[in-house]
C-alpha cells in the first residue's frame, strides 16, 4: 500500500512540473511574439519632424510665395476664441515644414496641438500620404505669443502608417524671426525650426 502511494506522490509531482514547464513554455512563446511584433512594427514607422534641411525651407517657402492662393484654403487656424482670418492687422502665418524621416509612408497626418492651442479640426487640413524623405508645408494662423525667438512650442501631430497604426509624435518648435518673410501687405510667413 506504501508503495501505491509512493507511486502516486512521484506521479503527481511529475504531472505537477510537466505544468510547470507547459506555462514557463506558454509564457515565452508569448513574450517573444509580442517581442517580433514591436520589433516588426518599429521596422516600418514613420517619423515626422520639421525638416532640417534649408534647402528644403528655401524650396517650400518659394512654393508657398509663388502659389499662395493655393494654400489659402489649407491654412490651419487655432483655437484661441477670435477668428484671426477676419482681422484687419496683418496675417502672421506660421510654417512648419514637416518631413518623414521614418522608413515608412504617414498617412492622415494632422497637426492637433501648437503650444497651448488645440488646432480646429477641418479635414481638409489631412494629407493623403507623405513617403519616407518626402515634406510638406504646415500653414498656420499664428497668435503674436508663438512668434517669440525665445518661446518654445510644442507640437503634437497625429498620422498613420500603411498597416492603419496610429501613432502620435511631440516635437518643440520655436520661431525663427530671422527667416520670416512677407509675401504681401497681408501676410508674413514665419518659420518655425526644430528646438
Amino acid at each position: 500500500m506504501k508503495q501505491l502511494f509512493d507511486t502516486i506522490a512521484q506521479a503527481e509531482m511529475l504531472g505537477f512540473a510537466f505544468l510547470v514547464i507547459a506555462a514557463m513554455v506558454i509564457c515565452v512563446a508569448i513574450i517573444f511574439f509580442f517581442a517580433l511584433i514591436i520589433v516588426l512594427d518599429k521596422k516600418s514607422i514613420p517619423v515626422l519632424r520639421p525638416a532640417r534641411e534649408l534647402d528644403i525651407l528655401k524650396k517650400h517657402m518659394l512654393d508657398i510665395k509663388a502659389n499662395f492662393p493655393a494654400y489659402v484654403n489649407n491654412i490651419l487656424t487655432l483655437d484661441e476664441g477670435k477668428d484671426l482670418k477676419k482681422s484687419n492687422e496683418p496675417l502672421d502665418i506660421g510654417v512648419i515644414i514637416l518631413k518623414n524621416y521614418g522608413n515608412s509612408s504617414a498617412v492622415d497626418i494632422q497637426v492637433t496641438h501648437i503650444g497651448s492651442y488645440k488646432v480646429e479640426e477641418d479635414f481638409s487640413n489631412k494629407y493623403v500620404s507623405l513617403e519616407p524623405g518626402e515634406s510638406v508645408a504646415v500653414l498656420v494662423y499664428i497668435p503674436k505669443d508663438l512668434l517669440s525667438s525665445v518661446k518654445v512650442s510644442l507640437v503634437k501631430v497625429k498620422s498613420k502608417n500603411y498597416a492603419n497604426s496610429t501613432r502620435t509624435e511631440k516635437f518643440s518648435i520655436i520661431s525663427d524671426s530671422e527667416l520670416s518673410y512677407r509675401i504681401s501687405e497681408k501676410c508674413t510667413l514665419h518659420p518655425f525650426i526644430q528646438m
